[in-house]
């Protein structure tokens, strides 16, 4: 094996995958920065920096206010500087800030009212709620509703799927007698399923065939099918009911989110299905093939994930700082500057933990280590 094919998993995965997910990620880590930026400048806060990425800086200009605009090194989310801050997380500098004179603390995020600081840090998240809606309306008007039917795409090796001879590209028709028409239904009927056997007629050439399995053990919790959903079906919808739709899509794909975290913090889902960065880049890398409207769907929930996560009530994380501004406006004063500072840095830890952890996920899904182990030790094998 030439060292060239030996590269030809990486190189391929690079072409296919990681240049869809830069672009994903660029716009919507622009528009949520957009959204904390426009309501600081509108209340007269100074900002530093608004930056696409993190640590040294690859390129940038700075505008007539002082904001240096830049793209930087590693491109996995961004931020804004805000005058008074101690870092891209927004903690606030509290030995700087005691140094300050009164011109230059005024220009501060805090020396704002308790609202306008809640305004900056929701900003963020709305904005990626808001171009979901936008972008959710722009294609339900012009290409249509994306409706995911029950059709498979791929079944996913080692599966309960695969064990009972579902194949790709056959169409559910019915799970354990429900009758099902799309991968929601079918989902649903998956979820409520418990016992020991699994019987399932799929489509398949035009023809229905009846497939099952059973366990005397039963099957694993939570119970997974082991199926991927075909790219999906488009229903032309006029300007009012997009508009309708891509609210009420918007709110209902939030909920189902929101659904899924309670459960994977409950212990109803397992964390090991949660993705991180490597799955991202997957999903952005199929949904640019399978051609635009599919891309700007991704982009809308990607965008609504982006949002909803910003909004937990993690330090570091806009709901975090919004939480400290609920306990300001209820206790009449703000948590002071050191305490905050401490939980900060916890919340940090709990971040990279996070990321840690979905990494390890992508890792152990995707064999990377494996295949990055065979790259090495490919040349020593002629």
């Amino acid at each position: 094996m030439s060292l060239i094919s030996s590269l030809q998993p990486l190189l391929s995965f690079f072409l296919e995958y990681l240049l869809p997910f830069l672009v994903a990620l660029t716009i919507l880590v622009f528009i949520h920065e957009l959204g904390h930026f426009i309501p600081a400048r509108r209340n007269g806060i100074k900002v530093e920096v608004f930056s696409i990425g993190f640590g040294p800086e690859l390129f940038g200009y700075t505008d007539k206010h002082g904001t240096r605009w830049k793209f930087s090194m590693l491109f996995l989310g961004g931020y804004i500087r805000m005058f008074g801050d101690a870092d891209a997380s927004s903690r606030p500098d509290s030995e700087g800030l005691a140094k300050m004179k009164s011109a230059e603390y005024n220009l501060t995020l805090q020396s704002k009212t308790v609202w306008q600081r809640m305004a900056v840090s929701f900003g963020g998240p709305l904005a990626n709620l808001v171009f979901a809606v936008i972008a959710m309306f722009f294609l339900f008007a012009i290409k249509g509703n994306p409706v995911y039917t029950s059709k498979i795409q791929e079944v996913i090796k080692g599966g309960v799927a695969m064990e009972m001879g579902i194949k790709d590209y056959d169409k559910v028709t019915e799970f354990n007698g429900t009758k099902v028409a799309t991968f929601k239904e079918l989902k649903a009927a998956i979820d409520a399923f418990s016992g020991d056997e699994v019987k399932v007629t799929v489509e398949r050439g035009g023809q229905p065939v009846i497939l099952s399995l059973k366990k005397v053990d039963g099957f694993a919790k939570p119970f997974k099918l082991g199926v991927k959903p075909a790219a999906p079906d488009f229903e032309k919808k006029g300007i009012l009911d997009s508009a309708l739709m891509s609210v009420k899509t918007t709110y209902d794909l939030s909920a189902e989110m929101l659904s899924t975290l309670y459960g994977t913090i409950t212990g109803k889902h397992s964390a090991g299905e949660l993705g991180g960065v490597i799955a991202i880049g997957e999903m952005a890398g199929k949904s640019a093939e399978t051609g635009g409207a599919n891309f700007v769907w991704f982009l809308a929930l990607l965008s609504i994930n982006l949002g909803l996560l910003n909004l937990l009530p993690v330090p570091m994380l806009d709901g975090g700082h919004l939480l400290f501004y609920a306990i300001e406006a209820i206790a009449g004063k703000p948590v002071p500057l050191k305490i905050q500072e401490y939980i900060f840095l916890a919340g940090f830890v709990f971040v990279v933990s996070l990321m840690l952890m979905l990494t390890w996920n992508d890792l152990s899904r995707y064999k990377v280590i494996e295949n990055v182990t065979h790259f090495i030790t490919a040349p020593f094998k002629q």
